[in-house]
């Protein structure tokens, strides 16, 4: 019966207008799992997000780039009712300032701490050499009224403008570095230390002596874990907070659900935790998005680069991932230029059961929790 009401209301969905100011316009799809996936922001908005990050209003923030000169690099917010706009930045460059007088080069990776205060990546060059040969790493702070400043600089050791970050208990930046394979931590008086890693491999071991292979992009869990995107390894890993690294899944490059070693990877680029310590890796060489349980149980949410004929929706590329204050997922499909919320069934199957009524409704999760607050008072 709730699956009939989903196939039901999904015929019906187009846009929705709020207070006529601004119309959201998304695709929808199921799969068999009864898991919903939306297109909160689409390509004509965006140059390429490649990370976002949730503050506790609902609002969505975007780091997005073009790979081309003198094209955009900066950081976009999606308001709840789907409304982008610009916070900081505008073409690529390397300043301080308010909003659009600020400039990002490449801002690969952004997180956001408790005091909803966003931290970004970006990298310049202090001379007129090449990028690659001279590059440097800058931490940029971003307030929520779009004031930029910069709290720590790294230097880059190659030539991958890759570095993801995420904020620990103690306000601390973890770094996950991917030029010298190594977990770094920036304080907030700007000073840059290594917490794990030694040169470019493979080990589990202590922090001094494990290796990592590019480590793309890090998350904090419950107990304080770090935990790795190990890309080039096509694992995920934990680093403790006693500095021990182990690995939670993954082994060889490939595509396959199962417990721990038995899954496969193929160059994890995104992680993010819920609140129940399950983690999400946008596993981009597959473009799928995977979950892996407490217990190392690996399954795939969702994800397809071809049309099954269930409507799954087909990612590309994807990249960095949040969860947010509903508990859906929200990730920047960096190759489709887009931004999406994947919302799980335990969500999507009671706005049905609430929402069945009103036509025309956008199923986005902030937007159905707007609705029902109006609607139906109390329920939410």
């Amino acid at each position: 019966m709730i699956n009939e009401k989903i196939d039901c209301l999904c015929s019906q969905i187009h846009s929705l207008d709020l207070n006529n100011t601004h119309s959201v316009q998304s695709e929808e799809r199921r799969n068999r799992s009864g898991i919903f996936a939306y297109t909160i922001a689409g390509a004509e908005q965006f140059a390429g997000p490649n990370s976002v990050c949730c503050d506790k209003n609902g609002n969505i923030f975007v780091s997005d780039f073009d790979v081309r000169l003198n094209s955009i690099h900066k950081i976009s917010k999606i308001a709840p009712n789907g409304k982008v706009s610009t916070l900081a930045g505008s073409t690529q460059g390397n300043r301080d300032g308010i909003g659009t007088e600020a400039q990002f080069y490449f801002p690969t990776d952004l997180c956001i701490d408790e005091q909803e205060t966003i931290y970004v990546t970006s990298f310049y060059k202090p001379d007129n050499n090449d990028y690659f040969k001279s590059a440097i790493c800058r931490m940029r702070k971003v307030s929520l009224d779009g004031v930029v400043s910069t709290t720590a600089t790294v230097k880059v050791k190659g030539t991958m403008y890759q570095m993801g970050i995420c904020v620990d208990r103690q306000g601390n930046l973890v770094i996950a570095d991917a030029n010298t394979d190594m977990i770094r931590r920036a304080t907030a008086n700007g000073v840059v230390s290594t917490t794990a890693g030694s040169r470019s491999g493979y080990h589990d071991d202590s922090a001094t002596y494990a290796k990592f292979c590019i480590p793309w992009a890090v998350c904090m869990d419950n107990q304080s874990n770090i935990l790795v995107a190990d890309y080039g390894n096509n694992r995920i890993r934990k680093v403790s907070p006693e500095g021990i690294v182990s690995t939670i899944a993954g082994s060889q490059p490939g595509y396959r659900d199962g417990l721990g070693s038995e899954a496969l990877f193929k160059s994890p680029t995104g992680i993010c935790v819920d609140n129940k310590d399950n983690i999400y890796v946008a596993d981009e060489g597959n473009n799928k998005i995977r979950k892996i349980t407490p217990t190392g149980d690996v399954s795939t949410v969702c994800g397809s680069d071809q049309d099954n004929g269930w409507g799954e929706i087909q990612l590309n590329g994807p990249r960095g991932m949040c969860v947010n204050r509903h508990g859906n997922l929200v990730i920047a499909d960096r190759g489709n230029k887009r931004v999406r919320i994947i919302a799980f069934p335990e969500m999507t199957k009671f706005v049905i059961l609430c929402l069945q009524n009103i036509p025309n409704v956008v199923l986005l999760p902030e937007i159905i929790k707007y609705i029902a607050n109006i609607h139906f008072s109390k329920i939410l």
